[in-house]
């Protein structure tokens, strides 16, 4: 049950972000300014880049559309890994789309909203900061990133993350001695969305996921927010023509157990 106190306690840090996006002016869903919301984030200048694969789709046939793919790329967990609505993990799998998954490595072009296709009810457990139609190509050219950091060390160099962790996890967990055992940043940069046509569009987003395990096998997740520039790939007042549209954002998780009475949720955006 503290898992699941978690991720309602991320949607209200996502309600904090409907308002922050709505103040915003200009052409793009939210952030018409560049550098607004860096003080959201925790720094990721020193951290590792992971290096995506990317690939052609497959298909054939008349009226085919070939989607470039990216295996998702592992990830161990510090020591005693990520306990999730109960289930243990030592590995992830973070996709270069906003995804992060416990179980498959296999990238997932399509976002769809959690528990309305099949498959999705057991082995497929995820968490979605923001699960996006993403441009490979701009992996490709190295303008779009994802970094990550383990932390296990909290007397160290490390300390302002610890004490990040602990005010999470005392806020939403109520536990107020709470002590994080590890950290795990995981860190989007500039991606941007695969366009309708052939339009140029300049939003970008930016978010981070952050991970925490404490001594009693306590975890928690968070997804931070720097920049939401886009849903799709047009400007914003063209959004109501796409308003039904497939491959539209999820933000939400899923447990992938299927004997979970509430394996999933998709958080309003």
């Amino acid at each position: 049950m503290k898992t699941s106190r978690t991720l309602i306690a991320v949607l209200t840090l996502l309600v904090s972000l409907v308002s922050y996006v709505s103040g915003q002016n200009g052409e793009f869903e939210g952030s018409a300014e560049s550098n607004l919301g860096n003080d959201r984030l925790i720094d990721y200048t020193s951290d590792s880049e992971l290096n995506f694969q990317v690939v052609e789709g497959s298909g054939t046939g008349i009226g085919t559309v070939r989607r470039k793919t990216a295996d998702c790329v592992l990830l161990n967990l510090p020591s005693i890994g990520f306990n999730f609505k109960g289930k243990d993990f030592t590995r992830a799998y973070v996709c270069a789309n906003g995804l992060v998954k416990f179980e498959s490595r296999t990238y997932e072009v399509n976002p769809r909203n959690f528990g309305t296709y099949r498959g999705q009810t057991s082995d497929s457990a995820c968490l979605a900061p923001y699960w996006s139609f993403v441009n490979l190509d701009y992996f490709q050219s190295g303008q779009s990133k994802v970094f990550y950091r383990k932390y296990e060390d909290s007397n160290n160099d490390f300390r302002s993350v610890f004490t990040k962790a602990r005010d999470f996890g005392r806020t939403i967990l109520g536990e107020s001695g709470y002590n994080p055992f590890w950290v795990t940043i995981i860190t989007w940069v500039d991606l941007r969305p695969k366009q309708p046509g052939d339009v140029t569009y300049g939003g970008k987003n930016t978010f981070q996921l952050f991970l925490a395990n404490g001594a009693n096998n306590d975890a928690f997740a968070v997804y931070i927010y720097k920049d939401i520039d886009w849903s799709i790939g047009v400007i914003r007042n063209q959004y109501p023509n796409f308003a039904d549209s497939s491959d539209l954002p999820v933000v939400g998780f899923h447990s992938g157990q299927a004997n979970d009475e509430n394996p999933y949720d998709n958080f309003a955006k």
